[in-house]
């Protein structure tokens, strides 16, 4: 868990370093299913967060991947492909250090409870790609 919260936070700061966000943090209203709360699922709620409520829905009752409890890094990487292709969804999930799971769109990049503006989405892409390799 220490090492998933100095990936967050190296994340903001690295994104207002390059201007790809906005400085202010809003608080997400939308609450969070059950079945991903908790730690060790912060994949599946970075696919929640670019999925919305009725897609993750639909998905957790058509895809088989949907029903690990504790879904693995490769499963979510697929279960994310399935997402981009079968229903047009636009937006990337990032593990960033391969300890924390995080997800852009270009309008937010979401972690978890909390959200910042995009202000340049392909500054912030080649930002967090730079840090899943770390």
């Amino acid at each position: 868990m220490i090492k998933a919260r100095r990936a967050l936070v190296h994340a903001i700061n690295l994104l207002q370093e390059v201007g790809a966000i906005r400085n202010n943090k809003e608080k997400i209203t939308i609450r969070y299913p059950s079945l991903i709360c908790g730690t060790g699922k912060c994949g599946q709620r970075a696919l929640f967060n670019i999925w919305g409520p009725i897609l993750y829905q639909e998905m957790v009752c058509s895809h088989p991947l949907m029903d690990s409890p504790l879904t693995t890094d490769e499963q979510l990487t697929q279960l994310h492909s399935y997402g981009r292709n079968q229903y047009k969804v636009n937006g990337q999930i990032y593990h960033l250090r391969s300890h924390h799971w995080v997800s852009l769109s270009d309008k937010w990049y979401t972690d978890d409870a909390y959200r910042w503006e995009v202000l340049l989405p392909h500054v912030a892409k080649t930002a967090l790609s730079s840090m899943e390799d770390v």
